[in-house]
């Protein structure tokens, strides 16, 4: 590019040296817009439901593929979800060091946008993974203030550890905007308590209580995860 001016009689400079540079590829960026950053979608044959249809096909389930740690998580509506907006995989480099940052996350931490049917709702989603959680995973949420903390209260797990029940309330717990707006917003993941280096939640106890989810995709049975 280069540049000249104009002065308020439209007398003109001469042009400036011409000066280029270089864009790289962000994979933020969503040219098909279909709320999946094109550097993080899946294959035309991922199944992360498990319903015999490719996630791409799908409209309720937004599929993401971490390509450094060649995994696989899917958010797919479940209750008082009108729609999921958009769902990405965040860097942790872009985050503050905060006392409490994890040094990995088996799926990567994600951020997803929902929509629900009336302001003020509760809200469930399904997370399905590509592979069976760690057995010590649990789910922790982000919080710009605190950092993580585990939100295992409003998480329900399947017996084969690869889906999760996550319960939300718009402008309220989980929703990362504390605003009634029909929207939540969420940054959380999967992370084994271990790898914290330091943190003021504690789990003292992780209680595992079988029970039958209703209106399950696939039949499976669900753990739900209690903090004491």
């Amino acid at each position: 590019w280069r540049a000249r001016f104009y002065d308020n009689y439209d007398g003109t400079s001469e042009w400036s040296e011409t000066i280029a540079f270089t864009t790289l590829t962000d994979e933020t960026y969503d040219v098909n817009l279909n709320g999946i950053p094109d550097g993080q979608e899946v294959d035309t044959t991922t199944d992360l439901d498990e319903n015999e249809i490719p996630d791409l096909s799908q409209d309720d389930i937004l599929s993401l593929n971490n390509i450094a740690l060649n995994t696989q998580i899917g958010i797919k509506k479940y209750k008082n979800v009108i729609a999921i907006e958009s769902a990405k995989i965040l860097d942790l480099n872009n985050f503050p060091d905060i006392k409490n940052n994890p040094e990995d996350i088996p799926f990567g931490l994600i951020s997803f946008r929902i929509m629900v049917r009336h302001p003020g709702d509760e809200a469930a989603i399904k997370i399905c993974l590509s592979e069976p959680a760690p057995e010590e995973a649990l789910w922790y949420k982000y919080d710009s203030l605190t950092g993580f903390y585990a939100y295992s209260d409003h998480v329900i797990m399947s017996h084969n550890r690869k889906c999760l029940i996550i319960t939300l309330k718009d402008g309220g717990f989980g929703d990362d905007d504390g605003v009634e707006n029909g929207i939540i917003v969420d940054p959380s993941g999967l992370l084994m308590p271990s790898v914290l280096r330091e943190t003021n939640d504690v789990v003292n106890r992780t209680e595992l209580s079988e029970a039958a989810a209703d209106e399950t995709e696939g039949g499976c049975f669900i753990y739900s995860l209690v903090h004491r």
